[in-house]
């Protein structure tokens, strides 16, 4: 029999020669050995070999590089088990002793992609053992780190970069005080550490001091202790840095990487960084000034090549680089009262080079005229596209939030001599919302920049500069984005823009289509956003631009660029410019006193409907006049079976008119996706006008509904945008029939046809579409169209699918049905004599059955609910039936979405037969030997914190009410025989306590009454929803308190608390209940406000002789929301 060694060797051998095998250019030898590696991943030895496999210098180096990223995986999956990643088996304690001794040594591999992996494993051990389980491990970090050795210097600053991001509480009061010191000498030395390794010392020092910054949010001793003694010599000597010409000690990556530890504590601890900050903006004022000809020489215009060096990640350390990291910090400062008004003199200067910086490049032309979805997604205000001009226009929006002065005026004369600057009184401007009060100081400043830019790209034009559009375009776009601000302050007189001439001599100029087609796009789009001041003949020449522009002769760019303008000019067809005067006018005259104030000439609003009247007939007309190609020949076949004569009936009296939907539709149907979508939007828009004018072409937007669902069922945005139009279609009565002949048929035979000779995930997305069409269509043709053939579709697919998206979408689908056709389901009958509703219920067992998949199961409650709201009279034994199979999905299901929307359906009962569930749960046996009451409740005492939409929390909560209000009148010995988990029990252990440890601790409870923790809940979700309120009613511009830590009078005003996420996140949550669910805003308990009904009932029970026994469980929190409303506890 083989010895250990030798059985342990003979392991070895067997991973190199998997690893060399992984690298095989032949798949079947790849696959083979990816296998085996899997197998040999359960052996004590693995990670042990691996590591000696990586640091063997005379190995097969692509075998050690493919060692070391192994063992980078092993060390995060199988090193501990409090591991979000952790996978059995852990590693034995006796391996990691061994991997510990031989990793080190790899911090002076050669091989920089061996160091880095070897590097990251150290860290990742380093985060679970340090100090109590390898206390050694900064002792061996900072020897690498001051050895001279250029190789260790590196992998020891990659293990501190990684173990810095991954910090926490525990470790750093004991790694801030070692490392931050060392950081700062590393960063010092210019002469003897590397550019890089300095910018790792930098980039090191930010992470713990965001570290320290964040955890001071609950200790600010903390941040006092740790990180304000080193701030002085550490930005003493970046200031330096950033003074220094680039060199063999400075490059842009080390500016970049100063500036960003700049941003996290000028964000962080604004205080302790006011007497700093003149340097830092002499050098960040400097930095964008004269960066910016070199930007718009080598990068906007491409007349010089770039010059652009990487660090050992790869990432590039070029000009851009810097330039973002300077917006950043001037983003943080404007984001702070303080430090804004520091801004506030250069805001004019700071606004005109934004602009410049917002000029395309010819690397974005280049990619766009290529690529039509590309522009799209960069043009988007919701874009993820990341570039100077993204980032620019960010921080011009940002400048918005500037306050306005009382007397600031610019008045801007385009094509005039002369440039007049704004005068600002007085330099303290307080921080707004923009929503609360429109930003005067950043207009008259935008104007002032505009100005200049208009005047130098006149200027270079005259002089043969073929570059002079871009900064017009730039100007269109700042004006574009700033355009409802601009509007607001010159209708309100507290800014003078001529917006007639500008109108006349920059929008209109730039219509010409002889000019760069960027350009023309972005006048009309400027001119769109601007419409509420165009004059008759002004409007008249933009809406012919647009309708031309969205011809397929088009240039893409102009074509996108008039798509996204329709939703300006749909504003003036929805009289939205009317409101928009109105309620400004209505503002002035509240919050400035000024009574009776005419508006402004260009801001009459007399005729300006009635100019666009006559075009939205050619634009009804055009959408039968269409003529497509391809994809139009679909359009058509789907409308008229091919026969499209009749199409062009009227086109010589429209001559003169082209029309703007037809473009859309023609647009929608041969376009990219990013651009069909974009095309949709805006049809929607149109759709949505007065339904006397939009029901022409509804039938025609249905038929190109049906051809997008066809071509597109794939594509979830797209399918999302035709549900949309549908829904708008559908709330035009006299459409109802004509849309259930057109999709009823195509989507029932799409369900009746076999999934393998249709793409995958049709069925889904055609059942999504049923939904919105069952709910949405008013007077449907019940007997042939929507039960005989729809009805029997879905119930079928829903029954005979593996799809999992199919099968939930299916329950969605016939809870349409219960909700606007209960009594056509209660009647249908098939062939057999089954009626509807015994087949929905057998859905309903199907996707309640316990091996049914949970993502199946995710909304089967909301049906069962509908069932008992609608048709619980005919369900008769049927309800007990389907409460059974909600019981056996709860104690088979850990998933929330499924326990929640389960939960509901015995909330809903508690509401509606509240003795009848009682007795139902009672006589049930529960999993665990004792009554299905006991488990249930059990169960939703334990996950009601965790509910989220407000309906689902407001049904519960409510049926927890009236729980404890029947426990605590009738005495019911069901409810008081139960107990259940109280609150946490918190360890009283002194002491910091590391990762491992923590981990090893499990969660311990409290046991109480169940009627007490009834009242914990309600008390709970009171306070949720007083927060929740309060919320809503904090202002924005609430800014008195000081800033800094050190000041314990008040909090920072600007600071981002994870509560104030939370409260966002569940604002959300309301939004999506109100649009989303017809079911949920129908019933009675969608509208009760929790707030004064919570109040009042524990008021109320605070009176009853009860109410005494349950005070002894109130924890601190809840006394205090009790206290908070008028309510003893004591």
């Amino acid at each position: 029999m083989a010895s250990f060694t030798d059985l342990d060797g003979n392991l070895k051998e067997a991973l190199i020669e998997t690893l060399q095998n992984i690298l095989s250019p032949q798949s079947a030898i790849r696959q083979q050995a990816e296998e085996h590696i899997k197998v040999l991943k359960v052996t004590e030895e693995f990670g042990v070999h691996l590591a000696e496999v990586a640091l063997d210098s005379n190995g097969n180096l692509p075998v050690r590089q493919l060692a070391s990223v192994l063992l980078q995986q092993y060390v995060e999956e199988h090193w501990h088990d409090g591991s979000q990643k952790f996978q059995v088996p852990e590693c034995p304690e006796q391996s990691k002793q061994r991997i510990r001794q031989i990793l080190p040594q790899g911090l002076y591999e050669p091989s920089r992609k061996v160091r880095s992996s070897i590097a990251y494993a150290l860290s990742c051990i380093g985060v679970w053992d340090w100090p109590d389980d390898w206390p050694p491990f900064f002792d061996i970090i900072i020897a690498a780190i001051k050895s001279g050795d250029d190789a260790g210097t590196h992998g020891a600053m990659r293990v501190l970069t990684e173990f810095s991001r991954d910090i926490d509480d525990v470790a750093i009061t004991k790694v801030a005080p070692i490392i931050l010191p060392e950081m700062y000498n590393i960063f010092c030395q210019d002469q003897k550490f590397s550019i890089r390794t300095r910018g790792r010392a930098v980039e090191i020092f930010t992470n713990l001091a965001n570290a320290i910054s964040m955890m001071g949010e609950l200790n600010r001793n903390l941040a006092k202790e740790l990180l304000y003694p080193s701030l002085p010599p550490f930005i003493q000597a970046m200031l330096k840095a950033l003074q220094t010409p680039d060199g063999p000690t400075v490059d842009n990556g080390l500016k970049k990487d100063i500036l960003k530890a700049l941003t996290v504590l000028v964000t962080n601890v604004p205080r302790q960084m006011v007497q700093y900050l003149p340097d830092i903006l002499r050098f960040v004022w400097h930095a964008l000034t004269a960066s910016a000809h070199a930007y718009i020489n080598s990068t906007v215009n491409a007349r010089e090549e770039a010059r652009e060096a990487t660090n050992s990640d790869g990432e590039v350390l070029g000009f851009e680089n810097l330039v973002y990291s300077l917006f950043e910090f001037v983003d943080a400062l404007l984001h702070h009262k303080r430090h804004r008004e520091m801004v506030m003199p250069g805001v004019v200067d700071l606004i005109y080079y934004l602009i410049l910086y917002m000029q395309l490049t010819e690397d974005q032309i280049e990619t766009f005229n290529a690529n039509a979805d590309a522009f799209v997604e960069f043009e988007d205000d919701d874009s993820f596209t990341y570039s100077v001009r993204s980032s620019a226009t960010d921080l011009l929006r940002v400048s918005q939030l500037f306050g306005r002065s009382k007397k600031n005026e610019v008045v801007l004369t385009i094509g005039k001599k002369g440039c007049a600057a704004p005068e600002h009184q007085g330099n303290k401007v307080k921080g707004r919302s923009l929503q609360q009060d429109l930003p005067s100081v950043y207009c008259s400043s935008l104007v002032a920049a505009v100005e200049r830019h208009v005047h130098k790209a006149d200027q270079d034009r005259a002089a043969g500069d073929a570059a002079w559009w871009k900064v017009y375009e730039a100007v269109l776009f700042a004006v574009s984005l700033s355009a409802e601000a601009l509007l607001k302050e010159v209708f309100c007189s507290r800014v003078k823009f001529d917006l007639t001439n500008f109108i006349e001599a920059v929008v209109k100029k730039s219509l010409d289509p002889l000019l760069p087609s960027y350009l023309c796009g972005k006048a009309l789009y400027c001119g769109s956003e601007l419409a509420v001041v165009l004059d008759a003949a002004t409007l008249d020449s933009m809406l012919h631009c647009v309708a031309t522009a969205l011809q397929l002769s088009s240039p893409p760019v102009v074509r996108i660029s008039a798509i996204r303008s329709v939703s300006g000019f749909c504003d003036l067809f929805n009289g939205n410019k009317q409101r928009w005067v109105q309620s400004t006018l209505r503002t002035l005259e509240s919050k400035e006193g000024q009574p009776s104030i005419t508006p402004p000439p260009a801001f009459a609003c007399e005729h300006s409907g009635e100019l666009l009247r006559p075009y939205l007939g050619a634009i009804v007309e055009g959408l039968v006049v269409i003529t497509t190609q391809v994809w139009g020949a679909v359009v058509c076949s789907v409308h008229c079976g091919g026969s499209c004569s009749h199409h062009y009936a009227g086109v010589g009296a429209l001559s003169s008119v082209v029309c703007i939907v037809e473009g859309l539709v023609v647009i929608t149907t041969q376009s990219p996706s990013e651009v069909m979508a974009l095309a949709l939007e805006r049809l929607l828009l149109l759709v949505g006008l007065e339904p006397s004018l939009s029901s022409l072409y509804l039938n025609r937007v249905s038929s190109l509904c049906l051809a997008v669902f066809i071509k597109t069922s794939h594509d979830p945005v797209l399918v999302s945008l035709v549900q949309d139009l549908l829904q708008e279609l559908c709330q035009h009565p006299a459409n109802d029939n004509a849309m259930q002949a057109k999709f009823f048929p195509t989507l029932v035979s799409l369900l009746n046809a076999s999934s393998d000779r249709v793409p995958s995930g049709v069925h889904a997305v055609a059942l999504d579409m049923l939904t919105v069409l069952v709910r949405c269509c008013r007077g449907p043709n019940k007997d042939s169209l929507m039960m005989h053939a729809t009805f029997p579709a879905v119930v079928n697919r829903t029954l005979h699918t593996d799809d999992l998206s199919a099968q939930q979408n299916g329950g969605e689908c016939l809870r349409a049905f219960i909700s606007v056709a209960a009594a056509d389901v209660v009647s249908w009958r098939d062939a057999d004599g089954r009626s509807g509703l015994d087949w929905v219920v057998e859905v309903c067992h199907e996707l309640l059955a316990p091996t049914a998949p949970d993502t199946a199961a995710g909304f089967v409650g909301r049906l069962v609910t509908a069932l008992i709201h609608k048709l619980s009279q005919h369900l008769g034994d049927g309800l007990h039936k389907l409460l059974r199979g909600v019981l056996s999905k709860l104690q088979s299901t850990e998933t929330l979405l499924v326990i929640q929307n389960l939960t509901v359906v015995f909330g809903q009962l508690v509401h509606s037969q509240l003795e009848d569930v009682l007795n139902f749960l009672s006589s049930v046996p529960g999993p665990e030997g004792d009554s299905a009451l006991s488990f249930v409740l059990t169960l939703w005492c334990t996950k009601q914190h965790s509910f989220y939409g407000s309906y689902e929390r407001k049904v519960t909560v409510l049926a927890l009410a009236k729980l404890l209000e029947h426990g605590v009148l009738t005495g019911d010995p069901r409810l008081q025989a139960i107990d259940v988990p109280g609150d946490q029990i918190i360890s009283c252990e002194r002491g910091v306590r590391t990762r491992s440890q923590t981990a090893a601790q499990p969660e311990q409870w409290t046991r109480v009454p169940l009627l007490v923790k009834f009242f914990k809940l309600v008390i709970y979700e009171l306070s949720h929803v007083m927060e929740v309120n309060m919320s809503k009613d904090d202002s924005p511009d609430d800014e008195d308190e000081e800033e800094g830590w050190e000041d314990d009078e008040g909090d920072d005003s600007d600071a981002v608390y994870a509560s104030d996420l939370l409260r966002d996140d569940l604002r959300g949550c309301d939004v999506v209940d109100d649009e989303d669910d017809p079911d949920a805003a129908a019933d009675p308990l969608f509208s009760v406000q929790l707030q004064p009904y919570l109040t009042n009932f524990i008021r109320t029970f605070g009176q009853h002789p009860a109410y005494g026994m349950f005070t002894p469980h109130l924890n601190p929190h809840e006394k205090e929301v009790l206290t908070s409303i008028g309510v003893r506890f004591a």
